[in-house]
């Protein structure tokens, strides 16, 4: 069980460390029409989407790990917290926050790429 975004972009919001309204990070509001969560990205949205990837980005913890996370979990199915943490050397609560900002980072990724690629980006979250 989870939650997921689907639209222009898909996918799967990060267990714990990510809220259905993240993508509110980049510049727009979700509307919500019932149950789901309903973004609409425009082309005039940009400079926002990519402002905020930029502050993404610029986290130090982004800056110190991202590269050596990727590589551990490169081709992984399964993520063992403990075991990641330890290799990052970062403690739980460092690594739960790190979690957040590389979930946040690429929500706003896919934003962007579908904005550039089709001119804006629809999509509907579901909340818990």
């Amino acid at each position: 069980m989870g939650r997921y975004y689907h639209g222009d972009i898909e996918g799967k919001f990060g267990f714990g460390c990510q809220s259905s309204d993240d993508a509110d990070f980049f510049g727009v509001t979700g509307i919500e029409y019932d149950s789901p969560l309903s973004y609409e990205f425009e082309k005039s949205d940009l400079d926002k989407v990519n402002e905020g990837i930029k502050k993404c980005k610029e986290e130090n913890l982004i800056v110190k790990h991202l590269d050596k996370y990727n590589e551990i979990t490169k081709d992984k199915t399964y993520i063992n917290r403990e075991e990641i943490s330890s290799q990052l050397g970062i403690d739980d609560d460092t690594f739960w926050k790190f979690l957040k900002i590389n979930a946040r980072l690429h929500l706003g990724l896919q934003i962007k790429e579908s904005i550039e690629k089709k001119g804006q980006c629809y999509f509907e979250a579901d909340q818990c």
